[in-house]
């Protein structure tokens, strides 16, 4: 029994030891975040890389020869069918807006949690478990909904993601292993929402050894898969991030120490939340640099004779 104690003991002290490195690293990237941050903004100046300018300027190339075709064919067609440049309108005012579904995803994940959030844990008791989702049905029913929806619009989200990165011919690899990872997220929220489905579906024919059995699955199981998810697409996505330099490197960087808090489980839920605010930050950065890139293309096609 004192052998198990000190084990314990050790355990708790390595995650400490863990966990204040990675608080370290986290304070450092979080520094060197504010530096690209001012750099963004223009208080200094930005110097670059050779990787980074000669992606951008091949992702200018693809963006101009592609809007170039779509306002030939309109100027073509234009005489007898004059809307037929609406589609090719739609298609670049739906590129544009796609990387706001991460904003979307962090909204109702936020919601999903807020209205979910019990003082139940692992260790309740069968009794009192049951007795909470029968009181509770209807939060915890909305609180599934909202999970199931940010499932959806999230997988949308790290897809757009996915793509948009990959266009760094170095980062493909990484970009594909990083949607392993939102597949595992996406599982763990799918999972947590089915076990609260079947909590509150009818839960006075629930036995208390049932509820107890779904309240783990809801709350270390689904936890199990999204931390793992967590960690892999942080790790994965950042790497993309620093390979292709299509987003601001203090975006990569920071993926890290979140992806370290992530595989210690105690401060698992830090991770949980850092997730939310990074997908936030890279929704709107990503939204900026297409919409920047695309309005540039679109003057230049127009001015370009055909």
């Amino acid at each position: 029994m004192q052998q198990l104690s000190m084990d314990r003991k050790t355990m708790r002290d390595l995650a400490a030891v863990v966990a204040a490195g990675a608080g370290v690293l986290l304070l450092a990237t979080l520094s060197a975040a504010w530096f690209e941050v001012r750099v963004e903004l223009g208080l200094f100046p930005r110097t670059g890389n050779v990787a980074e300018q000669l992606a951008g300027a091949a992702t200018r190339k693809r963006m101009t020869a592609t809007v170039t075709g779509i306002l030939s064919s309109c100027s073509e067609r234009v005489s007898v069918f004059p809307v037929a440049c609406v589609p090719g309108q739609g298609e670049i005012m739906a590129k544009r807006l796609a990387p706001l579904t991460g904003v979307l995803f962090f909204l109702l994940l936020l919601a999903a949690v807020v209205v979910g959030s019990n003082s139940l844990s692992a260790s309740s008791s069968p009794a009192k478990v049951l007795a909470y989702y029968q009181a509770h049905q209807d939060k915890i029913g909305l609180s599934g909904g909202l999970t199931v929806l940010s499932v959806v619009v999230g997988v949308i989200f790290y897809g757009q993601l996915r793509d948009y990165l990959r266009r760094h011919e170095g980062s493909r690899g990484w970009t594909a292993t990083a949607f392993g990872g939102v597949l595992l997220f996406a599982a763990s929220g799918a999972l947590s929402a089915g076990a609260a489905f079947a909590l509150t579906d009818s839960p006075s024919h629930l036995s208390a050894a049932a509820a107890q059995i779904l309240n783990l699955i809801n709350t270390d199981i689904s936890n199990g898969l999204a931390l793992a998810g967590i960690a892999l697409l942080f790790i994965c996505f950042g790497r993309a991030i620093l390979n292709g330099g299509l987003l601001p490197t203090w975006l990569g960087w920071i993926a890290f120490p979140l992806a370290l808090i992530a595989l210690i489980p105690p401060v698992g839920f830090f991770a949980f939340a850092g997730a939310g605010l990074w997908t936030l930050i890279v929704s709107i950065a990503m939204w900026r640099r297409i919409s920047s890139e695309t309005a540039a293309v679109t003057e230049e096609a127009a001015s370009t004779p055909a």
